[in-house]
């Protein structure tokens, strides 16, 4: 979200809409490949992850590729605090860029499988991972575990961290030292959550083919 402008992330490109989400316009021409499963507006630039990384400066009309010659690919996640972008994918290999994005190295510091959703809070960048949730306080250079088995996507507001497994919803308020079962119960039938976000009292979970759930 920028303002008035939204912008959808989906497996046919990306779309934007410049009426708080009335109508929608596909601004994927020049994108390559149109798979985009991760977005992430950094000041006046939007970049979009799925098959290979890309960004615009102008609300989708042109897109570029990173220069040099690590490009990641396969992105799952992104997150940025300040300069520093990280870029998450299913494999063993999560990429940082101490630039803005134009550069990008692979991390070695996080080699770990399956980075299914990056979170940047408070300063700190926090990874969802099939080896479970990793912390780091000095801008991606050193990570420390505070939950030790998959989580499937993370998510953050008014003091609290989530993250899920399946359908099940945890959340810590001291910053992963202790975790707490919030729902929802097996009636539900909620599919695996795939993304969390909170606004104002309700909390949304992005799930597998069946929408959104609050």
């Amino acid at each position: 979200a920028d303002g008035p402008e939204l912008y959808a992330g989906t497996f046919q490109g990306v779309f934007r809409s410049a009426d708080h989400g009335a109508t929608w316009k596909d601004v994927s021409a020049g994108i390559n490949g149109g798979d985009v499963r991760s977005l992430l507006m950094h000041g006046n630039t939007l970049f979009a992850g799925g098959a290979m990384m890309q960004f615009t400066t102008d609300g989708g009309a042109t897109w570029t590729s990173p220069s040099g010659t690590v490009r990641p690919k396969d992105i799952t996640s992104l997150a940025a605090i300040g300069d520093t972008i990280l870029a998450g994918t299913p494999a063993n290999a999560t990429f940082r860029s101490c630039d803005g994005g134009l550069t990008w190295k692979w991390m070695s510091s996080l080699a770990v499988p399956g980075v299914t959703g990056l979170l940047a809070l408070d300063g700190d960048f926090y990874a969802a991972t099939d080896n479970g949730v990793f912390r780091s306080t000095d801008r991606a250079t050193t990570w420390t575990s505070i939950y030790s088995s998959k989580a499937d996507a993370i998510g953050a507001g008014s003091g609290m961290l989530f993250r899920s497994l399946w359908s099940s919803l945890y959340v810590t308020t001291d910053s992963g030292s202790n975790w707490r079962h919030i729902g929802p119960g097996s009636s539900a039938n909620m599919p695996r959550a795939t993304c969390i976000a909170l606004s104002g009292a309700y909390l949304f979970v992005g799930t597998e083919e069946q929408g959104i759930w609050r």
